[in-house]
């Protein structure tokens, strides 16, 4: 009988700078899944309605847009799409970013009490942040296709018939992929500054909530002037949401790949560097939290 194999997890002073190591977040992959459920679990646990918020939340914002800005504002899209489709569309998503990036500014603060206790990649707590805020948009990704299939379905009954359902919806993983990994490196930069001061914590709702009218959310890009369009598509998350407009109401074509490969690439380089930053943090953060 061969002798049962150990384990063994040297601990010692990482660099100042350095990045996490990413294959030791891989065998921690269970930890991460343990702690999104968990923080799945707490949110919802003593709620009336549950995880029904997740679907009602992005609607009823949806139908209020749909009053306001579209009907009101007429800031309705080109074409024959319905402001209300529209609308919820780019309200799931920008939910997903802002309750993903809201989640791992706070991940550090909130779990300063396993980090005292159990080591582990300490990049693990943004990561399973985001993971718990990708279950809430898939159960709300739901009602937004049942909303596509409404429209598409009144809309072959008229004389322009909308198909929404193509092919492109495939490469829906690819964006939220991009959307998840800008919400990570977003949420980690602002953990990593409030770690000695709390002030970007206090503020960030608000932030989040004027850095919503920065993205193509309520109203369609053409409504940005053409000599404004450059500076407009330095944001990385206008090249994302685009990209999920693209995909799911056929509603810029052809496909933005220039803005979209400049979204990646600038969320990769803000990524490395905010995992430098936070790696640097992380080693005085039980002390100052």
């Amino acid at each position: 009988m061969s002798a049962r194999s150990k384990q063994v997890i040297r601990m010692q002073p990482t660099n100042a700078w350095s990045l996490p190591d990413f294959r030791e977040v891989w065998e921690f992959r269970d930890l991460v899944l343990m702690i999104a459920l968990r923080d799945l679990r707490s949110r919802y646990k003593q709620t009336a309605l549950g995880i029904f918020w997740v679907v009602l939340q992005p609607l009823l914002t949806s139908g209020v847009f749909a009053i306001i800005f579209g009907n009101l504002a007429n800031l309705k899209p080109q074409g024959n799409v319905s402001y209300l489709v529209f609308a919820n569309v780019g309200t799931v998503t920008w939910t997903l970013f802002e309750n993903s990036v809201t989640r791992a500014s706070n991940s550090l603060l909130f779990g300063v009490g396993i980090i005292s206790k159990v080591y582990f990649p300490r990049i693990i707590l943004p990561i399973s942040s985001v993971l718990s805020g990708l279950i809430d948009f898939l159960i709300g990704f739901i009602m937004t296709l049942v909303l596509l299939l409404i429209y598409e379905v009144q809309s072959f009954q008229g004389d322009s018939p909308q198909n929404l359902f193509t092919a492109r919806m495939l490469l829906m993983p690819i964006f939220l992929f991009g959307i998840m990994l800008l919400a990570i490196s977003v949420g980690m930069l602002i953990s990593s500054l409030s770690i000695q001061r709390r002030d970007l914590l206090t503020a960030l709702p608000f932030l989040m909530k004027v850095a919503m009218y920065s993205v193509p959310v309520v109203y369609s890009i053409e409504r940005i002037p053409a000599q404004w369009l450059p500076l407009y598509s330095l944001n990385p998350l206008v090249g994302l949401v685009q990209a999920v407009q693209w995909a799911m109401l056929n509603l810029t074509d052809p496909f933005p790949l220039n803005q979209f490969i400049y979204a990646m690439i600038t969320t990769v380089i803000l990524f490395l560097l905010a995992s430098l930053l936070y790696r640097r943090m992380e080693r005085s953060a039980v002390d100052s939290l």
